[in-house]
């Protein structure tokens, strides 16, 4: 128990700095796609009470498809433990990642709550710390979760051998630049890995 806490005082999350603008706020128009099991590969949350599901584009100035969702179980640097790390984005080029860093004893992470309550920084896979931040490619900037605007991540399922994680999470998100709060709320991911 000791070890997830220390786990859930260092996991993180990655959130696109635009969700935080008007500008940027998506409505579904119909209610967020159910939470499954089953590697159906969805991504979904309400951003300011907003609507948000992750969608597919092409880059037109690559011509290159760029999928909805990619990651799920992600290989640790120089170890055989598997994180958690999943991008979900949007034609928009708005982007919500989140990422947990396995810092338990186990291959893999175990179903549960992991708390979002430190401060972070940009995810570089160089680094051995763990972060939350959220991204505007456009203006790059950075939203993120730190200690005072908190959250949580539920695994609720991991399936090693298919490779499906699915979940909940939810939490308040601050750009320090603009001195914008952005809440971040029912959200579900069921990811299966490549």
């Amino acid at each position: 128990m000791k070890k997830l806490v220390i786990f859930f005082l260092t996991s993180t999350v990655l959130i696109i700095a635009c969700l935080i603008y008007p500008g940027c706020k998506k409505d579904c128009g119909k209610a967020l796609p159910l939470l499954t099991q089953t590697g159906k590969n969805i991504f979904a949350c309400k951003i300011n009470d907003e609507c948000w599901t992750a969608e597919g584009f092409t880059d037109w100035g690559t011509g290159i498809y760029v999928p909805a969702i990619s990651g799920g179980l992600w290989p640790q640097r120089n170890s055989d433990k598997m994180n958690l790390y999943i991008v979900a984005q949007s034609s928009s080029l708005e982007r919500v990642e989140l990422f947990i860093r396995n810092e338990t004893t186990e291959r893999f992470l175990k179903p549960g709550m992991y708390t979002l309550n430190n401060n972070t920084f940009v995810l570089d896979f160089a680094s051995s710390y763990n972060q939350h931040l959220v991204k505007d490619y456009g203006a790059l900037n950075y939203t993120t979760t730190d200690s005072t605007h908190t959250g949580w991540i539920e695994i609720i399922k991991l399936d090693s051998v298919n490779r499906i994680i699915s979940g909940r999470f939810e939490f308040e998100i601050h750009n320090t630049s603009s001195n914008k709060t952005c809440k971040i709320t029912d959200g579900r991911f069921d990811v299966k890995s490549s």
